[in-house]
Order: structure tokens, then C-alpha cells, then sequence
């Protein structure tokens, strides 16, 4: 079973904007502060979830780029 899920994180001006917006009548959309994680790295996501969803996802980045590489995954 897969545990991955949504990771929420903190609101720019931009998406607090967004947020005020999504009350209006007919108003439908995504939360761009919400991204869903895969099993794997949901763990890591939910670390950065005080940064706002651009700087986390430059320390996501970061820390699995300094992960080995297995040979089977360069492909």
C-alpha cells in the first residue's frame, strides 16, 4: 500500500492571494502551497513543510542529489 501523500507548506503572499481567491463563487483549483509525495519521499518532504513549497523544494533537491546512485537507476 502506498503512504505516500499531500505535504502542506507555508503560504507566500502569493498563495495566501490564492487562498482568498479560492472563496469566490465558482472558483476551482489546486492549492499551490500542497504537493503529493510518493512513499519514498513524503519522510523527506514533511521536513521542509515550514518553508514555503519553492524553498523546500531547493532542499529536496539538494538532499537527494547527495544520495548514491544505484548503477540500475542511471538508466
Amino acid at each position: 500500500m502506498d503512504k505516500g501523500g499531500l505535504v502542506y507548506f507555508q503560504k507566500t503572499e502569493a498563495d495566501k492571494e490564492w487562498d482568498r481567491r479560492c472563496e469566490e463563487e465558482g472558483f476551482v483549483g489546486h492549492p499551490p502551497y500542497v504537493e503529493w509525495f510518493c512513499e519514498e519521499h513524503y519522510p523527506i518532504a514533511k521536513k521542509y513543510s515550514s518553508l514555503t513549497r519553492w524553498e523546500a523544494m531547493a532542499a529536496i533537491k539538494k538532499e537527494l542529489s547527495s544520495y548514491p546512485i544505484e548503477e540500475n537507476e542511471k538508466k
